[in-house]
């Protein structure tokens, strides 16, 4: 209504842009913030919300010039700076990045995100300036507390480089702790949610329904615990050319959820009982749609969403000739590599060790049902074997996928490809064991 009055006033059409945004109509958002830089070409914000509107779609080399129109309207927009450094980080051009992150600091020195980001890439040999300056922002009062929980993260990583293990544990304890506050959450909720799934996908109720899914065999699902090994499998499917890697893709849960909430008016995993096979193939075509829209001509496209281990059972069902690849990690590492990330508020359990344990017993219980109700489909590999024997274990992996023998997936590391994960930093180096 404002634009019918006022159809040349830009800051109109930004905020109508990241109203489409939230709401996830993301071409819709980008025409706005076109319209409200092509009304006033030095509207830097716009310029930056149409970058992150392109680096969500991938379209990296648009989105960084699109932050640089920001930059040049406003040459001390250091947010700007962070996500071009952020773009050249998930490439893999580290160097680069460094120097993007040090420009924000340069012009805000209160900038944690930048301070968060080169903790993650750098390996501290000495207690350098970025330490000390990450010491003194933790004690600065003018800090929000999501700051400092960032910076304590931030400073147990860099004290874990410096082999001070006991110093590197409080500051992680530290940051957990303060996450944790901010965080609602109920173990019993995950209690009652994972014996649901057990209840309900039985060997019975997934055997009347073998004949019902899709005939395609597109995705290769990646699940396990967030930190167990799942960016290094994909990279290493990945650099295969008959594969597509996408990254960690919301996308099943949320149709999945969506069908189900829309049309049944009930939740996972109650829902699925209810559905017809119609209502299966309808999810499943969906999904593989969203799919297609990545990489219309490739063989096979991995989704690398860890959480999808609890809808395996559904996965089953619609895509009978998906590959599912379990990635399982020494429990005790798994758990400790967890806490010492900080994550989206999708891994509530992830701030406290009891929690973490709790979980993982689930998480684990969960796991052994599904190889007990369909047996052979999930095919489990374990990082430290992997790690240990390379070779061995990629031409295992490889041949379960349907893939053909290709030297170049042992290096993996020299991929190009985005990743967008915490593990952006280690799948750029070979097989480590340290």
């Amino acid at each position: 209504k404002a634009l019918l009055i006022k159809p040349d006033f830009a800051d109109l059409y930004n905020n109508l842009g990241n109203i489409h945004s939230e709401l996830g109509d993301m071409s819709q958002a980008l025409k706005c913030y076109r319209r409200a830089t092509n009304i006033n070409p030095a509207h830097y914000q716009a310029f930056f919300n149409m970058g992150n509107i392109l680096k969500k779609n991938g379209k990296f080399d648009a989105a960084v010039l699109s932050y640089k129109q920001a930059i040049y309207y406003k040459s001390d927009f250091y947010q700007a700076m962070i996500e071009i450094g952020n773009i050249h980080r998930i490439k893999g051009s580290q160097e680069a990045a460094l120097l993007f992150y040090n420009d924000a600091i340069s012009v805000n020195s209160k900038s944690v995100a930048s301070y968060r980001y080169i903790s993650v890439l750098r390996k501290f040999k000495t207690k350098d300036k970025y330490i000390s300056e990450m010491e003194s922002l933790l004690n600065d009062s003018d800090v929000s507390q999501a700051d400092k929980i960032i910076l304590n993260f931030s400073l147990g990583k860099a004290y874990e480089d410096l082999k001070q293990y006991d110093l590197a544990f409080q500051y992680y304890k530290k940051g957990n702790c303060k996450k944790r506050d901010t965080i609602i959450y109920d173990r019993r909720e995950d209690d009652h949610l994972f014996e649901k799934i057990k209840n309900i996908f039985s060997k019975t109720f997934l055997k009347t329904r073998l004949d019902w899914g899709l005939d395609d065999s597109t995705p290769i699902f990646i699940i396990g615990m967030p930190r167990s090994g799942t960016s290094l499998v994909e990279q290493i499917v990945a650099t295969h050319s008959d594969v597509y890697g996408a990254g960690e893709l919301s996308i099943f849960d949320r149709i999945l959820s969506t069908y189900g909430k829309k049309i049944l008016k009930s939740s996972f995993p109650e829902f699925v009982v209810k559905f017809s096979q119609a209502d299966y193939k309808a999810i499943g075509k969906t999904y593989i749609n969203s799919l297609r829209e990545l990489n219309p001509e490739i063989k096979f496209i991995t989704d690398k969403m860890p959480q999808n281990f609890l809808f395996t059972g559904v996965i089953r069902i619609i895509f009978p000739h998906a590959k599912i690849i379990h990635c399982v990690r020494n429990p005790m590492d798994n758990y400790i590599s967890i806490f010492k990330s900080l994550f989206s508020d999708l891994h509530r359990y992830a701030y406290d060790l009891s929690e973490i344990e709790h979980y993982y017993k689930l998480y684990y219980d969960l796991m052994n049902h599904w190889r007990n109700v369909m047996p052979g489909f999930i095919y489990d590999i374990h990082y430290e074997k992997l790690v240990m024997e390379p070779e061995k274990q990629v031409k295992r992996l490889l041949k379960f996928c349907g893939l053909n023998w290709d030297l170049q997936c042992l290096s993996f590391y020299q991929s190009d490809r985005p990743v967008l994960t915490a593990s952006t930093a280690q799948v750029r180096r070979p097989f480590y064991k340290d």
